[in-house]
């Protein structure tokens, strides 16, 4: 009935000389009666089919004290593999078998927590290599004591300095993200792997994310200021998180100067106005917003500064224009205080682009590879030398466009008084 096509070919020709049948010494009286004898040709010869047809001829219990005498396990410790029986499963196993833990991850918009389910382990081996982790320790784990290892290719970039913290019973590490944002898996494969799962004790939503890092970033902001009270030199390197919420406002307001002169509320040329609100805004949102290693440079005070001052005598003048009102101080300045002013904001502008030019390189943001057959990678950094240009191109057109309106208001009074 046992037929050597169900349980897989005979032994290689270079196999040892089979020795004579086996009867088992002993079997549990629970399970019924094996065959009388089984032979080494009733054996595969592969490892993987050995645990199967073995435990299909003799049961788990018995194929478990069988092993040990079997030709097929003489046959393979010759060639120098080692052959051990499972005391679970009576299974046949290589000692060179990969055994992975159980790992639990939960992530937030700058960071990524896994926690690895190993006890008493010591002097783990735990890297990040062209973005995948690799990980490997000895400990305690769900197939006991042994080596355990894993490795995981993040979906998106990441700091390659992971950060982890031995306790007795886990192995909890910190991965920070390059960009800031949410993912919506771990793994750049969709398939996620069934040695890990969510960790739901620091599992949050994205809104429930977000909530927590305005909260951490409200109590970093109360603790600078804090720190800076009485330090000048400080608050000149926190003027973005101090007045960024004001200055996204102003921004965002004075969309409304452009659509006046688009639509003939004001005399104002639509060109000039809409170089500076475009402008600005690039430096705002994109430059210093974006990215937050810009965010503590010295240049983002004079770039807040110069836009600042040219306004304190721009808008006043125009309020006062409404109710017929000709103050002549406020309308030379207006004329007037332009001329260093401008000059100046422009090449503030000019050296926050230069010095954000290495960190969009570092980071990759907004860089994009063109499609085949082209395949080249355009970084952001090739657009930001343009602006350059366009930058001061747009400066030209705006002071000669403010030099014309100083003629044409004094230029007249000076041949009248000739």
């Amino acid at each position: 009935a046992w037929r050597h096509s169900r349980v897989g070919p005979p032994l290689p020709a270079s196999a040892p000389p089979r020795p004579a049948p086996v009867r088992l010494a002993r079997w549990p009286a629970a399970l019924p009666p094996p065959p009388p004898l089984v032979t080494a040709q009733a054996l595969p010869a592969s490892v993987g089919r050995l645990e199967a047809a073995g435990c299909r001829l003799l049961g788990a219990w018995g194929f478990a004290a069988f092993v040990q005498r079997a030709p097929a396990a003489h046959y393979l410790r010759q060639r120098g593999e080692s052959v051990r029986a499972s005391p679970r499963l009576g299974s046949v196993a290589m000692e060179n078998q990969v055994l992975t833990p159980h790992v639990y991850w939960a992530q937030r918009h700058r960071e990524l927590y896994l926690r690895v389910e190993l006890s008493d382990v010591q002097n783990p081996a735990i890297s990040i290599t062209e973005n995948v982790l690799h990980f490997k320790a000895q400990g305690h784990g769900a197939k006991g004591d042994n080596v355990y290892e894993f490795h995981l290719e993040f979906l998106d970039l990441v700091k390659p300095e992971p950060v982890y913290k031995l306790t007795q019973r886990q192995v909890n590490i910190t991965v920070q993200k390059k960009v800031s944002q949410w993912w919506e898996r771990l793994t750049k494969q969709e398939k996620r792997p069934l040695f890990l799962a969510p960790d739901f004790d620091r599992w949050l939503d994205e809104s429930d994310a977000e909530m927590e890092l305005r909260a951490k970033e409200e109590e970093r902001l109360n603790k600078l200021r804090i720190e800076n009270q009485g330090s000048p030199e400080k608050s000149f390197y926190d003027t973005f998180h101090t007045m960024a919420d004001m200055m996204y406002f102003c921004q965002m307001l004075s969309v409304v100067e452009t659509i006046n002169a688009a639509i003939g509320v004001t005399k104002s040329p639509v060109v000039p106005s809409l170089i500076q609100l475009l402008g600005r805004n690039f430096i705002l949102f994109i430059i210093f917003g974006t990215m937050e290693e810009m965010q503590n440079k010295a240049v983002v005070f004079f770039v807040f500064y110069m836009w600042s001052t040219i306004e304190i005598f721009r808008y006043p003048f125009y309020m006062l224009c409404c109710i017929d009102m000709d103050w002549k101080v406020l309308t030379w300045l207006r004329y007037t205080v332009w001329i260093p002013i401008y000059p100046l904001g422009c090449l503030a502008e000019a050296v926050s682009v230069i010095q954000s030019i290495p960190v969009f390189n570092e980071t990759g943001r907004f860089s994009f590879t063109l499609p085949y057959p082209m395949k080249i990678k355009v970084r952001f950094s090739f657009f930001l030398q343009i602006y350059l240009i366009v930058l001061f191109l747009g400066l030209y057109i705006n002071f000669r466009h403010l030099y014309k309106q100083r003629r044409r208001r004094y230029g007249q009074k000076k041949k009248k008084i000739q």
